[in-house]
C-alpha cells in the first residue's frame, strides 16, 4: 500500500504515548465448541491463536461482505475473545448467534475489558523493564499479572514498537501507573492515526457489509486463511483470490477537511491521484484542515 500526501502523526521518533482506547471492546466466545465453531465463521486458522499469538481475521456475509473485522485471541482451549470496535460488537454478535444454534457455544460481550495503547521510540524498553517480557514479533502475545500484551504493527513513515494493552480495570491501572512516569498522554484518535499508517483497516456500523476481504488488503494483512477450509462467504473470498482479479483496494490518502472536520466511515471522497468516489473507511485529523484516511478505490 503507497502512502499518499502523507503529514506525520504525534512524533513517536521523540515521545512514547499512552494512549486510552475506549473505544475497543470485547466479544468472548467459550465453550465446548467453541474452536469448531469460530472455525466455521471467520477468515483466519483459529488454532493460529494461541497463548503466545493473536490473529487478524473478519466474519463474512454469504456473499462475502465483511461483517465483522477482529483481533482474535485465545483465553484458554474453549475460550476466545475478539477485541473489535464497540460499535460493531452488538451486530457481530447477532450475525454470529444465527449460526451458533447448534453449537454448544456462549456469545457474550466483556465489558470488564479494557485496552490501552503504548506506541513510541522507548516503547518496547519500558515495557519490558517493568513487565521482565515483551512481545518481539507482530501479533505476538505475552501476559503480565492479568494483562495480556499484544505486540501490533508499525508503518515505514511511524517505524516505532506499538503495544496493545488488555485487561481489568484495575490490572490496567497499575501497570499503567508504572509506565505514566515515562510517557506522555496520548488520544484514541493518536492510535487510531498510527493504524491508518500502518495500513490497518476497521469496520463501523455505516461500512458493514460494504466491502469484501480483498478491498481492505486483508489477505496481505493475514487475516485470511486460504487453506483452512469452509467458512461463510468463503466461497466468494477463495474465487476471487484464485480465479479472480481484486477490482478495489485499499490505499491511505491525506485530505483537506472543512472546519476540521474528517470524512465519515462509508463516505465518498475524491482525490487528485485517485479520482472520484473512493469510499472511506477510517478517518483522522493529522493537522489543521487535514485528515489522514484509509479509502477503498479501485485498482488501475
Amino acid at each position: 500500500m503507497s502512502p499518499i500526501d502523507i503529514i506525520m502523526p504525534l512524533n513517536t521518533d521523540t515521545t512514547t504515548i499512552l494512549c486510552p482506547l475506549p473505544y475497543l471492546n470485547t466479544l468472548s466466545v467459550s465453550g465446548p465448541d467453541a474452536t469448531t465453531f469460530l472455525q466455521g465463521q471467520v477468515s483466519c486458522n483459529v488454532n493460529d491463536a494461541t497463548e503466545t499469538h493473536s490473529v487478524l481475521g473478519c466474519c463474512c456475509n454469504p456473499k462475502g461482505r465483511v461483517v465483522s473485522l477482529f483481533r482474535l485471541l485465545q483465553q484458554d482451549k474453549h475460550h476466545y475473545f475478539l477485541q473489535l470496535p464497540s460499535a460493531i460488537l452488538g451486530s457481530t454478535q447477532s450475525h454470529l448467534q444465527k449460526y451458533a444454534i447448534f453449537s454448544k457455544v456462549t456469545l457474550a460481550e466483556t465489558s470488564k475489558l479494557h485496552s490501552v495503547g503504548l506506541a513510541g521510540k522507548d516503547a518496547d524498553t519500558l515495557l519490558n523493564d517493568i513487565t521482565g517480557e515483551i512481545p518481539e514479533q507482530i501479533n505476538a502475545v505475552t501476559h503480565y499479572q492479568d494483562v495480556t500484551i499484544v505486540r501490533i504493527s508499525s508503518s515505514d513513515a511511524t517505524p516505532q514498537p506499538r503495544f496493545m494493552l488488555i485487561g481489568s480495570e484495575a490490572s490496567l491501572l497499575k501497570l499503567c501507573e508504572a509506565l505514566q512516569p515515562h510517557t506522555d498522554t496520548g488520544t484514541p484518535e493518536d492510535w487510531q492515526l498510527l493504524d491508518i499508517f500502518a495500513g490497518l483497516p476497521s469496520l463501523a456500523p455505516e461500512t458493514v457489509e460494504r466491502f469484501l476481504p480483498h478491498d481492505l488488503n486483508l489477505p496481505e494483512l493475514g487475516a485470511v486463511n486460504f487453506q483452512k477450509g469452509c467458512y461463510t462467504g468463503q466461497e466468494i473470498v477463495a474465487r476471487m483470490h484464485y480465479r479472480g482479479k481484486p477490482k478495489r483496494h485499499m490505499v491511505q490518502i491525506g485530505i483537506g477537511s472543512t472546519e476540521n472536520v474528517c470524512p465519515n466511515p462509508g463516505d465518498l471522497v475524491a482525490h487528485d491521484a485517485l479520482g472520484e468516489n473512493n469510499t472511506v473507511v477510517a478517518a483522522v485529523s493529522d493537522a489543521p484542515e487535514h485528515c489522514q484516511a484509509l479509502v477503498v478505490t479501485q485498482r488501475n
